[in-house]
C-alpha cells in the first residue's frame, strides 16, 4: 500500500528544514532505512552529516500511488509541516 510520511529531524537544518515529506509505493520500512543511512533525499543526506536524529512521525496510507502522491503535493505546499508532527505538537 502506497504511504506518506513525515519525518522530523531533532534539529533545524537552516533556518526552516526540521521535517520532511515523503512518499514510497510500499510502506515506509525499506524507504526510512535509506533516509537514515542519507541516502533517501539531499535534506536527510544533511540531517544524517549533521548528526540530526530521524524519527518517523507520521505516516497516512492510501489505496493507491495517486492518492498518496497528491496528499504529498499538498503538504509540500502547505510549507507547515510542524502542524501535521505528532512530536512538536507534544502528543508523541
Amino acid at each position: 500500500m502506497p504511504h506518506v510520511y513525515l519525518l522530523h529531524f531533532d534539529k533545524k537544518i537552516a533556518d526552516h528544514a526540521g521535517h520532511y515529506c515523503g512518499s514510497t509505493p510500499n510502506g515506509t520500512a525499506e524507504r526510512l532505512a535509506l533516509h537514515l543511512k542519507g541516502q533517501g533525499s539531499r535534506l536527510c543526506e544533511v540531517a544524517v552529516e549533521r548528526g540530526c536524529q530521524i524519527t518517523l512521525a507520521n505516516e497516512w496510507e492510501y489505496d493507491n500511488w495517486h492518492e498518496a502522491r497528491v496528499y504529498e503535493r499538498r503538504l509540500k505546499n502547505e510549507k507547515h509541516l510542524a502542524r501535521h508532527c505528532p512530536i512538536c505538537q507534544g502528543v508523541a
